[in-house]
């Protein structure tokens, strides 16, 4: 199966996310904050895991507007993150693409 690489705006529109970075960066994978790399989409839903915003290398994460302020890099601004990246991970998992947590 073909890897499939999506765009953070197109990302962005499937979960009405705002967007902070770059609208098109390709992403074509999920990960976790700890593990993801510099292609790959991670989220923090809870709090406990703001200490990972500062180290991981994921090229985009899924935050809520409180979260912002611990990450600088691209980002999925939504309400609620988890959902959002719920909502995506069946995009991956078409492709293939889904880390396991």
């Amino acid at each position: 199966m073909p890897e499939m690489k999506y765009q953070l705006a197109e990302l962005a529109q499937e979960v009405s996310a705002q967007i902070q970075g770059d609208p098109e960066y390709w992403v074509s994978s999920l990960g976790t904050l700890q593990s993801a790399a510099d292609n790959e989409l991670a989220f923090i839903a809870n709090p406990q895991y703001q200490k990972f915003l500062k180290t991981t290398s994921a090229g985009a994460v899924i935050v809520s507007p409180s979260d912002l302020e611990f990450f600088s890099g691209n980002a999925l601004i939504v309400e609620d993150p988890y959902l959002a990246y719920a909502k995506l991970s069946h995009k991956f998992k078409k492709s293939g693409n889904v880390v396991q947590a």
